[in-house]
């Protein structure tokens, strides 16, 4: 280590140089001019606020954090009732102090004790004043941003109304955010509880400077557009108010004006506000709530593809029903026929016997292909009430209705019921033509007569048609 010449140097530890510092800090008396900023009362009454300066050259900000303790407190506060309002209301942002008070060092960071203050009562702070400078001329170049406008109060938006972007935005979301900040992890842990948050959200690492801040968040911005990104998330979790100034540069909010891709804000505290905030498309108090609105739209656009799903398998459900209904009732009318033309037929037996063996054969042949009908509109409706009844069938055998379980008895009902309906209709169309194997034992005639009006299955019928006396349906049976 290299010293100048003929200059003794002092070598002392770390903790000495401390109580040094300390020693020559403490206690010293100042009255000191500046604006009030972030001014909160804790607990025990005391109040914590920053006194600020802001050079009219340089535009640098400089800060003392005070405190007024409990019992300094009610003094200030009595002398500041018996001139007009209460101290409450001279710790406002933006308000010009003279603070009296002491210097003393606190974990190692000066802390003024204030034991006196005056003000006027005017919001005429330099810091407020550009702020509120700024916040104008974006009002005048954006007058179609309402956000702007309206109180600081209302500008965040509750989570559990979601994200006011359409469904097509959340395909891809880009997050802007430090890396291993809290904010960014809150984010996370809360995105993570969606099953779809893999495959939707990339992240993006800043850093959250004045110097860096823009000229990385401009290209972010310009790529998210490139890459046809539906939404951009901004995420800062809480510090001081120092550390989030950048939020508040009128750079900073042009460029999410500017952006043609939605951006959505959740920065610093719960009662932090900032132009960045107004100019976003939707503002939430913490990078959390920004998540938990995400989910919640996301939920929302799950339920409504569900519900449409639901809808048109409802549709069709009831046109199969209804197809089905038909088919019972033409089933029932052709049964009808079937047994009017049986009546009739059994009085010309003895004296039409050729005749009516032709008719019986027909007859039979109405009849097998009725009860086909009717045991394809029976295997219909049974798969029907499967499907409509799909969640109590698998809670009666003890299995939880989820979406998937819901899904799979779905699908096997309605191929079970597409093979059998298949299969019977293919019967039908095979119903004229004799059996290709014969009976091992034929029938006899009386036997043929009995059995032709008794028989209900077409596979006995093309037996029957096999071993019939005479020529029916055009072929030798």
């Amino acid at each position: 280590m290299r010293t100048p010449p003929d200059v003794p140097v002092e070598t002392i530890s770390a903790r000495s140089l401390s109580k040094r510092i300390q020693t020559s800090i403490t206690g010293k008396t100042y009255a000191i001019t500046g604006e009030c900023k972030d001014a909160h009362q804790r607990p025990d009454s005391s109040w914590d606020f920053d006194l600020v300066t802001k050079d009219e050259h340089t535009e640098s900000v400089s800060y003392i954090p005070c405190r007024i303790w409990p019992e300094q407190q009610q003094s200030i506060n009595a002398e500041f009732l018996q001139s007009g309002p209460p101290l409450a209301k001279a710790l406002t942002d933006g308000i010009g102090l003279t603070v009296l008070g002491e210097t003393r060092m606190w974990n190692n960071r000066l802390q003024f004790k204030t034991l006196a203050i005056s003000s006027e009562f005017v919001r005429n702070g330099r810091l407020y004043c550009d702020q509120e400078a700024a916040l104008k001329r974006l009002k005048d170049r954006h007058p179609e941003l309402a956000r702007l406008s309206i109180d600081p109060a209302k500008v965040h938006l509750p989570s559990y109304e979601g994200v006011p972007v359409p469904n097509a935005s959340f395909q891809r979301v880009l997050v802007i955010a430090p890396e291993h900040g809290q904010g960014t992890n809150d984010f996370k842990r809360q995105m993570k509880r969606h099953p779809s948050q893999p495959s939707r959200i990339t992240y993006r690492s800043i850093t959250w400077s004045q110097k860096k801040a823009p000229g990385r968040l401009g290209s972010l911005i310009r790529l998210a557009h490139q890459d046809g990104y539906g939404m951009i998330v901004l995420l800062r979790g809480g510090g001081h108010w120092s550390e989030l100034e950048v939020f508040d540069t009128e750079i900073l909010a042009e460029l999410i004006a500017a952006s043609e891709v939605p951006v959505i804000t959740a920065l610093g505290h719960n009662d932090d506000v900032f132009l960045a905030d107004r100019v976003a498309l939707a503002s939430y108090v913490a990078p959390s709530a920004a998540a938990s609105a995400i989910t919640k739209s996301l939920d929302r656009q799950f339920s409504a593809e569900l519900k449409t799903k639901s809808q048109q398998k409802a549709e069709k459900s009831l046109a199969l029903s209804q197809k089905v209904t038909q088919d019972l009732s033409d089933a029932r009318a052709e049964l009808s026929a079937a047994k009017a033309q049986s009546l009739d037929l059994s009085r010309e037996v003895a004296t039409q016997y050729d005749h009516q063996q032709q008719v019986l054969a027909q007859m039979a042949h109405r009849r097998v292909r009725a009860w086909s009908r009717l045991a394809t509109g029976i295997v219909a409706a049974i798969a029907i009430s499967l499907t409509l009844g799909a969640p109590q069938v698998l809670e009666f055998f003890g299995v939880e209705p989820t979406f998937r379980a819901v899904l799979v008895t779905w699908s096997v009902t309605i191929a079970a019921a597409w093979i059998l309906t298949w299969r019977l209709d293919v019967a039908r169309q095979r119903s004229h033509l004799p059996a290709a194997r014969p009976m091992r034992k034929p029938p006899s005639s009386s036997e043929w007569l009995d059995e032709i009006r008794r028989v209900r299955s077409i596979h006995r019928f093309r037996k029957l048609q096999r071993h019939s006396p005479r020529r029916i349906f055009g072929s030798e049976t």
